[in-house]
């Protein structure tokens, strides 16, 4: 039994699959640790970091034996207040231990479970050295000149970060309207007035895209995060973040829990896309926790799409969000035309266009027709199929032999032959 009537306790979070904290004792040589720095614990017959929390809030029974604090690995907070708040916030909605919810936050190495990483993580925290390379993209001399739709967006979401309150902004802008442009100026604004900006994109082949727009126009105060970095590119991102040498965040959906103290604005671009679920291990929606951080933060939220989601657009119609359209493609530029063909209703119609040769049955005759156009023009065609044949790979399940192409090795489709009716019928390759 130990005496705790006369030492400090504090509660830390270890990044293991339990809903609470763990209470330790700290020994007199350690001075009271700052609330989201870390400390080297013991758990069972192990040590790792652990996140401080605050002092103990629940004195545990004096039958209970406490441990101490083996070492304090930071003397300032990793976490701040507000990260704090909002990483609470998502272990409460989905149900997850507070610390497996913030080594999910954490770069590799910074706080860990697992014994063999022992070395890394008792050691004072240091940034890396290594650091991801970007491709920058040219945006060419002189002023950019804004559309109409580019301006009136751009207004009203200035007004929205010059309040410095809470508001998401749906950005319903058509492709090639310009939006990124948008984006770009409203993260000068922000910047402008001393807060910093987080842009998220769906895809990591999207953030190297538009990571280099964003370093032309702003150098070396951008940062990436996402999950292709290497653990050491990560840590030297996260770093840069947190020493304040980066104020522009550009990243995937796990750039929504980057270390932005002063943030003020939140780009939310493809909103609509499913990439922004995360479904393994914290399971969450990029999306929606841009728009809980933005609120926690008094941040502006713009979630852009060509497309919005089914949520986005009924939040809009409720009031919740705040819409701003742009139905019109820069410079004019038109929109492609879109043709819909009834099949069952237009091959009558366009019986002048029967074409010389046979056709293949599955090509109505205005494509076919439209498509030889094209040929002509010495122009290119682009097919998109949701699906060819009846089932991509066919084997046979007493021997296990795959139908393959003699010369190329592919597996051939099957295809239900001609004539026959229903399912389960025998078919052809």
């Amino acid at each position: 039994m130990a005496d705790t009537n006369h030492r400090t306790l504090i509660d830390v979070i270890v990044p293991l699959p339990i809903y609470s904290c763990l209470t330790y004792a700290l020994p007199p040589e350690i001075p009271v640790p700052a609330k989201g720095s870390r400390v080297l614990v013991p758990v069972g017959k192990r040590k790792m970091a652990g996140i401080v929390r605050g002092k103990c809030r629940r004195p545990p029974s004096s039958s209970v034996k406490i441990k101490p604090v083996v070492e304090q690995l930071d003397p300032t907070p990793l976490i701040s207040e507000k990260l704090f708040e909002f990483l609470e916030w998502v272990a409460r909605y989905y149900f997850h231990p507070i610390g497996m919810v913030v080594a999910e936050a954490m770069p590799p190495g910074i706080i860990s479970a697992f014994k063999g990483k022992q070395k890394d993580v008792s050691r004072p925290f240091r940034p890396g050295r290594k650091g991801p390379e970007f491709t920058r993209w040219s945006e060419g001399g002189g002023a950019w000149t804004l559309s109409p739709d580019q301006a009136r967006a751009l207004t009203e979401i200035d007004t929205i970060i010059g309040k410095r309150e809470y508001k998401t902004v749906l950005l319903h802008g058509v492709t090639g309207c310009g939006k990124t442009e948008v984006y770009m100026q409203a993260a000068q604004r922000a910047l402008e007035s001393k807060r910093q900006v987080l842009v998220m994109v769906p895809e990591i082949a999207m953030t190297m895209q538009i990571v280099g727009r964003f370093l032309d126009r702003f150098g070396e105060r951008v940062s990436i995060m996402h999950s292709g970095l290497t653990p050491a590119e990560r840590r030297n991102q996260w770093a840069r973040i947190k020493n304040g040498a980066s104020d522009i965040v550009v990243g995937t959906r796990s750039a929504i829990f980057s270390p932005l103290d002063r943030l003020g604005l939140i780009v939310v671009d493809e909103e609509h896309d499913p990439s922004y679920k995360q479904d393994e291990h914290l399971r969450y929606h990029g999306r929606d926790l841009a728009v809980v951080r933005g609120k926690l933060c008094n941040a502006a939220v713009i979630l852009g799409s060509a497309t919005p989601s089914l949520s986005s657009i009924y939040n809009a119609e409720q009031g919740k969000y705040h819409l701003i359209r742009m139905p019109k493609r820069i410079a004019e530029r038109p929109m492609p035309e879109i043709l819909i063909v009834d099949r069952t209703k237009r091959e009558r119609a366009d019986a002048h266009l029967k074409p010389a040769v046979k056709k293949p049955s599955w090509l109505s005759s205005r494509l076919y027709a439209e498509m030889k156009s094209t040929f002509e023009r010495n122009e290119q065609v682009l097919l998109f199929l949701n699906r060819r044949g009846f089932a991509p790979y066919v084997f046979c399940p007493d021997c296990g032999h795959v139908f393959r192409c003699a010369l190329c090795d592919v597996a051939m489709t099957f295809h239900y032959a001609k004539g026959r009716q229903g399912r389960g019928q025998e078919g052809i390759l």
